[in-house]
């Protein structure tokens, strides 16, 4: 072996171009194709044979993913795009030799979200986020006929990087919220010859993320940008918690500070004020970050997933408590709770409970029963539904099964015999033809009941029955002292009968009109 001669190696000289005829060229806005015939020289004179050589220029490194959303009818959705991309039916069909019936129509049929690459000013804007702003603005208007100003437009989280195999991306994500945008103009092509727009539509933000979960959706990015949209709201949500929650907490302690009578009683209160509303919030908050980092990281199997998506759910729950406490606090007194208006108790009854069946998906039989002659009522709607919220919210809260029944009726008598049904409690002087009408309301749940000593102090701010109930149930206990408020300046009742592991039954009365034109 030592003795073998070593073979010479030719070596390139020179490599020729020329033009193919005709010339076979590509763009696909994203990527710059040109096919040039080479031909090399070597050292010893010889030449190669001609062959292909085919020239990529990528027009830059740094694309957006721009995730438009709006709310419709208070439900978050989403807006898609449908593209056919003839590359991957020809891979799957020809190359692949597929059967049409056999090809997966999901990575045909090309579900994503609108995407762009950033222009040489917006790479190069001293501002980042304010180039990706821009890039998104133009490529959605471009996409889908959406001109939104940039202050609609929000980067979420840090880039990630993508390899196409040619080049590796840095992908961004960015949201745009086109809540009650009318797109202007009808969506144009980039120039792609690597797909084809087939329609553009909203979806519920819900199935989407079903989707996601199902596989139909084959895009990474547009998993990606799912996932930092949930995350956004329920971070955007914590923060409105948290300012609701800190103004609140600000308010009763100067309300405190400044009451000099019974301060043992008051200092007491406020240490377990502040343990309450502490815990309700930091303690679903910090479950909720930690997990949501656990999603983050990679190879996570299925069943840390679920459990990570049970206790954010879950979490979320006890947030709702508290904000819905607040809210009750904070508009109880709101002018807008003062507007008189004509409703349907019947379908505002449903529309609380259904709300609370979604928020404790449990075995509860909910029903609601409105007796024929008081369906349709006057009166102040927004007090009302506090109340009621304040009450059913209880009820499914603290029964774990059985049923929730809602019964409204017109009593045979008056309860109150000193209710004043003068013109000023229903404004009578600008609504005609109203009759006025004592409502009796009775919620009676299967739930856990009430200890009797409890029930002399359940309408006292903040009071829960002990630091066992308020860990198990959440909330800060408020509920039933507004309740008792709006129902006092509606010169309304409450009555509640209840034992421990006997359910409970609360007994509301208050004054409506009744429109003339109902047969009582």
């Amino acid at each position: 072996m030592s003795g073998a001669k070593k073979k010479n190696i030719k070596k390139v000289k020179e490599a020729k171009f020329f033009h193919k005829s005709p010339p076979v060229e590509l763009n696909t806005g994203f990527v710059n194709l040109e096919r040039f015939i080479a031909i090399n020289e070597y050292d010893d004179g010889s030449f190669s044979k001609e062959y292909n050589c085919d020239i990529i220029n990528r027009r830059g490194r740094d694309a957006v993913i721009i995730v438009p959303y709006a709310y419709i009818e208070n439900q978050l959705h989403v807006l898609m795009i449908t593209n056919f991309r003839p590359v991957v039916y020809y891979r799957e069909k020809v190359m692949a030799n597929k059967n049409v019936e056999d090809i997966d129509e999901n990575i045909i049929n090309f579900l994503e979200f609108p995407a762009g690459m950033l222009e040489e000013d917006e790479m190069n804007a001293k501002d980042e986020h304010l180039g990706i702003k821009k890039c998104a603005q133009r490529e959605l208007e471009e996409e889908t006929g959406y001109a939104v100003p940039l202050k609609n437009i929000a980067v979420l989280g840090h880039r990630y990087y993508s390899s196409s195999g040619i080049i590796t991306e840095r992908i961004n994500i960015a949201t745009c919220d086109i809540t009650g945008i009318e797109p202007k103009k009808k969506p144009k092509t980039d120039g792609s010859v690597m797909e084809e727009t087939i329609e553009h539509f909203f979806v519920q933000f819900n199935e989407a993320m079903n989707w996601r979960k199902e596989g139909i959706i084959k895009n990474a990015g547009t998993e990606i940008g799912l996932n930092r949209l949930y995350f956004s709201i329920l971070y955007e949500r914590q923060k409105k918690h948290n300012l609701i929650l800190q103004r609140r907490l600000k308010s009763l302690l100067n309300e405190i500070n400044s009451l000099k009578k019974n301060a043992e009683y008051y200092n007491k209160l406020i240490r377990e004020f502040k343990a309450t509303v502490t815990h309700e919030l930091r303690h679903p908050f910090t479950e909720i970050m930690g997990y949501i980092n656990l999603l983050k990281k990679k190879n996570l199997n299925e069943d840390k997933k679920e459990e990570a998506l049970n206790v954010i759910s879950k979490s979320l729950k006890k947030l709702y408590e508290t904000n819905n406490n607040l809210i009750q606090i904070s508009i109880k007194d709101d002018e807008i709770s003062k507007y008189l208006s004509e409703f349907n108790i019947e379908e505002e009854l449903n529309l609380i409970v259904e709300g609370y069946k979604s928020i404790y998906p449990k075995d509860i039989d909910a029903k609601v029963e409105v007796e024929k002659n008081c369906v349709i009522l006057i009166g102040y709607i927004e007090r009302f539904k506090l109340i009621m919220e304040g009450i059913i919210s209880n009820a499914f809260k603290f029964t774990k099964a059985g049923s929730v029944h809602i019964h409204v009726r017109i009593p045979d008598l008056i309860e109150k015999k000193n209710l004043d049904f003068s013109p000023d409690l229903f404004n009578y002087h600008s609504m005609k033809n109203i009759i006025p009408k004592e409502i009796e309301i009775t919620v009676k749940d299967t739930g856990k009941g009430i200890k009797p000593k409890q029930l002399k102090k359940i309408f006292i701010p903040f009071y829960q029955g002990d630091s066992r109930f308020e860990r198990e149930y959440g909330g800060i206990g408020i509920g039933l002292s507004v309740v008792k408020d709006l129902l006092d300046t509606m010169q309304g009742s409450i009555t509640i009968d209840s034992s421990e592991g006997a359910g409970t039954i609360v007994k509301l009365r208050m004054p409506f009109g009744i429109p003339s034109r109902t047969k009582i």
